[in-house]
């Protein structure tokens, strides 16, 4: 049985993280979480996520729309079922 797609956590709530990070693993996704922006940039820079879940209000950042969201996810593929 393959895994489920790829996602990053991206929150600066712990239980946030670990709540939502829990309930997709029960879902069969594989599931990485990271506390700041910093760490998803980190995490991203290696390109292997279909789906990065981020809290915009991240510490930091003000706006929703800010650099470092749209570093995080440079690129959005949609998709229909």
């Amino acid at each position: 049985m393959n895994p489920g797609p790829h996602l990053l956590v991206v929150d600066d709530e712990a239980g946030i993280r670990e709540s939502l990070s829990s309930i997709l693993e029960d879902e069969g996704y594989h599931v990485e979480a990271v506390g700041s922006a910093e760490e998803a940039l980190e995490r991203a820079a290696a390109g292997d996520f279909e789906v990065v879940l981020l809290d915009v209000w991240l510490p930091g950042n003000r706006r929703p729309r800010s650099a470092k969201s749209s570093a995080i996810v440079p690129r959005a593929r949609l998709r229909s079922s």
